[in-house]
């Protein structure tokens, strides 16, 4: 009967770990749209000390998910001629590899209970959001 329960309880938390791991955005569209959501919420909590477990896991997630949008291609370098396209879409990925490290920046910033860093970082990773909106957008 305990090696039972022990069955049971095992698979029911694999099984809720499963259900729990969030599902990444299945366009871009949607992935900026989760993306600009989380940097919304790290930046409204980033000054509190006190958050800065779950500012740091917001951080990571976000980062993953910029890491996927490198997954699509943006809807206006679609239309490009393919040698244009190619150049685009290299500036692109560039620029989210930029961004992915000042990310993870900032959750080490959280990590290490800096938040005047993390502050700093933010206001640079709206910036890079700015422009590659400005590019690609």
């Amino acid at each position: 009967m305990k090696k039972l329960f022990f069955i049971v309880t095992v698979l029911s938390l694999t099984s809720f770990a499963q259900t729990a791991q969030p599902q990444a955005p299945a366009n871009l569209g949607a992935t900026m749209k989760s993306m600009a959501t989380s940097l919304k919420k790290i930046t409204a909590q980033a000054a509190d000390a006190t958050k800065n477990a779950e500012s740091e896991q917001l951080t990571l997630d976000l980062a993953a998910m910029t890491k996927n949008s490198k997954n699509f291609i943006p809807p206006t370098l679609k239309n490009l001629p393919a040698d244009q396209q190619k150049v685009q879409l290299e500036q692109y990925n560039k620029l989210i590899d930029e961004s992915v490290t000042m990310i993870e920046e900032l959750a080490a910033a959280f990590h290490d209970n800096n938040n005047t860093k993390a502050t700093d970082l933010i206001a640079k990773i709206n910036a890079a959001k700015k422009e590659g909106h400005n590019q690609f957008k």
